[in-house]
């Protein structure tokens, strides 16, 4: 495994950079990539172990932008909730 991750480093970097953005996020999913590829329990034999380890890498960095939209939607609903004293129409006293 060291020297497909050495083999495709640069390659891999690039593509999830592109994807997500952000060096460091990429440096991260990067690493994550070959963690899960370790991992893998080898049910069934890889006959293209890049294209395993880019749809690794491809799925981990989609996971990443969901979990951002959504962390991006519930900031954007809680700044939209109105503070309890404004429902009651009471005025606010800073604690």
């Amino acid at each position: 495994m060291p020297i497909l991750c050495k083999k495709h480093r640069y390659e891999l970097l690039r593509f999830l950079s592109y994807r997500v953005s952000y060096s460091e996020t990429a440096q991260d999913l990067f690493q994550e990539t070959f963690i899960r590829y370790a991992g893998y329990d080898g049910k069934t034999s890889v006959e293209n172990p890049r294209a395993f380890i880019f749809r690794i890498a491809a799925n981990l960095a989609t996971d990443y932008l969901r979990g951002r939209l959504r962390r991006s939607e519930a900031e954007q609903q809680e700044d939209s909730i109105p503070a309890e004293s404004e429902i009651l129409g009471l005025p606010e006293f800073p604690c």
